[in-house]
């Protein structure tokens, strides 16, 4: 049984918005006109090339991420990706260019819907680095035109984010490591 320790938002001073819950650190802020960026990081037990195993294979997406429906290839490295969200959004057919890259150590994926606005993200960025005890894992996400009042989608994506980890925690065999 896992219990949250759920501490209200607080603005930074540097714009962030910040949900800290137990595990999972997960930030928002206002980048430009009805547009939201987030970052949800966690350090994690398991090994960088357990997660990478996770998030790497947009066809195990459905299994990891709660809100994929489906990750169907296109050819090279397009995908459409089915997602289903909380009410208002609904359903949301995608296409996207992912892409991985390693530099000292690190992976990077990025995820870029090609200028496409409205859903959940227009494009996403995965940092999974190798650690002493485990891995660090960090998901930055940017939204553009969420028709939703400014408060409610930065609470929905911060929500998002931290489901996100979990996911790929548990797809990688482990939890998020609160920090100490």
């Amino acid at each position: 049984m896992f219990v949250a320790l759920l501490v209200g938002s607080a603005l930074a001073a540097d714009g962030w918005r910040v949900l800290q819950v137990e595990q999972v650190h997960v930030r928002c802020r206002a980048v430009e006109s009805r547009q939201t960026e987030c970052e949800a990081s966690a350090p994690m037990s398991a090994s960088a090339s357990a997660v990478l195993a996770a998030v790497a294979d947009p066809v195990r997406w459905p299994e990891v991420f709660p809100s994929v429906v489906s990750a169907v290839s296109q050819g090279g490295d397009s995908w459409a990706v089915r997602i289903d969200l909380p009410w208002p959004f609904g359903v949301w057919e995608i296409n996207a260019t992912w892409t991985h890259e390693q530099a000292e150590g690190v992976d990077l994926f990025h995820l870029d819907r090609g200028g496409e606005t409205g859903g959940l993200w227009s494009e996403t960025w995965w940092e999974i680095r190798g650690t002493e005890s485990g891995s660090e894992v960090r998901y930055r996400w940017r939204s553009k035109d969420l028709p939703v009042p400014r408060r409610a989608r930065e609470g929905l994506l911060r929500r998002i984010g931290h489901d996100t980890l979990w996911g790929v925690a548990f797809a990688a065999d482990t939890v998020p490591v609160a920090r100490g």
